[in-house]
């Protein structure tokens, strides 16, 4: 990993931060902070507000495709739901478990 994409860190009492972002191969997308565990809403939300942004900069020759893993949030039916009906002008590629 490219060292000026790397932060020191500094050992505390347990404490925890959580995150969600987009990559593409070789751009980076908003980290989000997470105040608390993502579920499938959540999920859509991030979506909705930095999905299109960051394919319509990353990917404007539309041939990106969007790709997520299997955890829960992401699988909701919620989410699922949601991105059928909303997201049909962005290619999405299922990853098979």
């Amino acid at each position: 990993m490219d060292p000026t994409c790397q932060q020191g860190t500094v050992q505390s009492g347990g404490a925890s931060v959580m995150v969600w972002g987009l990559c593409s191969w070789g751009e980076m997308g908003p980290l989000i902070r997470l105040e608390t565990a993502l579920t499938g809403d959540r999920y859509v939300t991030n979506l909705y507000d930095h999905l299109h942004t960051f394919m319509s900069i990353v990917h404007s020759d539309g041939f990106g495709k969007f790709q997520q893993d299997n955890a829960t949030p992401h699988t909701s039916r919620f989410a699922t739901e949601w991105l059928q009906e909303y997201i049909s002008d962005i290619r999405h590629f299922y990853r098979p478990f």
